[in-house]
């Protein structure tokens, strides 16, 4: 293992990098660069190699070109909008305008729900809920005007049909899974405004996962 490792130069590995950057994407090559560089890293500090040879790589001109991301503007953002009802318009709101994550908005409760802003203490990851995934995503999101009055509206509504135990509940009393959100409850209602694409996957910096 020892004697494969050390037996690597910097050059093969550029070369590497240079072959698949001819079908791969630039977020590809950048990703398989950040793995080599931590791979050797820790080679280097078990003591299997007496150099990183991935520090000085660098991520060719020539990747394949990736596919355009569309994002929402401000005009389809109020088409959405319109089309959705008034749970989905909050969730939209607090993904575009507010930028927060899926995960975090489906995990709020009512009581996290504050005149100008909303605290962000867990998140709903993969049907559990979870910490944040970091210390700094613990935070308050300060909100617009716009959306401050449609969570509010929200909050009224759902302290008369549930028990008040999550903002965005599911039927069984769960928080909503982002999934499901997309799929019954805001798709079908994109569809016909051909705003289908405005996923969270596809909006970068709108809905983001």
């Amino acid at each position: 293992m020892t004697r494969v490792a050390d037996s690597i130069s910097d050059d093969q590995l550029q070369a590497l990098l240079n072959r698949k950057a001819k079908d791969r994407s630039q977020s590809v090559i950048d990703h398989l660069r950040f793995r080599l560089r931590s791979m050797f890293s820790v080679a280097l500090s078990k003591g299997i190699v007496d150099r990183n040879p991935a520090t000085e790589l660098y991520t060719p001109r020539d990747c394949k070109p990736g596919r355009d991301k569309r994002v929402l503007d401000p005009a389809d953002l109020v088409r959405m909008l319109d089309a959705l009802n008034l749970r989905e318009q909050v969730i939209l709101r607090l993904a575009t305008c507010e930028g927060m994550r899926p995960g975090e908005m489906l995990a709020l409760k009512p009581e996290d729900v504050h005149e100008s802003f909303v605290s962000v203490t867990r998140r709903l990851y993969k049907g559990h809920i979870d910490v944040p995934k970091t210390k700094r995503s613990v935070r308050q999101v300060a909100l617009t005007l716009g959306t401050s009055q449609l969570l509010h509206e929200w909050k009224e509504f759902i302290a008369t049909v549930t028990d008040g135990s999550w903002l965005f509940p599911s039927e069984s009393g769960n928080p909503i899974r982002r999934d499901t959100l997309w799929r019954l409850h805001m798709l079908p209602k994109s569809r016909p405004i051909e705003l289908e694409w405005a996923t969270s996957k596809s909006c970068d910096g709108h809905l983001r996962p």
